[in-house]
């Protein structure tokens, strides 16, 4: 069977569409945890994210965790070197205008999560 070419055309617009809105959607700050592994192009992240000077203006706080299994909840990350085994994959951004949300990293395990 022969696809024309308009129709082809509009099928290949429509995949397009479809890639174009699953990339948009947007994650909550709350959800981000466990591997993270950081990308050097926005186009690999699933998250871009600003950092923050001041944790009273960030969304989220975020706690560096050594250990895979103790960054288990929001705010808990661990860093990856391998892409394939992340739960996330983070660009941090020098524009807070175009970051999915602001983190602020502490030293404090116990005061990583979201920002009410």
């Amino acid at each position: 069977m022969k696809i024309s070419g308009l129709l082809k055309f509009f099928l290949i617009c429509l995949g397009m569409m479809q890639i174009s809105s699953a990339q948009a959607q947007p994650v909550s700050p709350c959800q981000v945890f466990g591997k993270i592994f950081y990308t050097k192009t926005k186009q690999e992240a699933q998250v871009w994210v600003y950092v923050e000077d001041s944790e009273g203006l960030a969304d989220l706080i975020v706690y560096k965790e050594e250990n895979e299994l103790f960054a288990d909840k929001a705010g808990l990350w661990c860093k990856t070197a391998k892409k394939k085994f992340a739960d996330y994959r983070v660009y941090i951004t020098d524009n807070p205008e175009e970051a999915h949300f602001c983190i602020f990293y502490t030293d404090e395990p116990d005061f990583a999560g979201c920002q009410d």
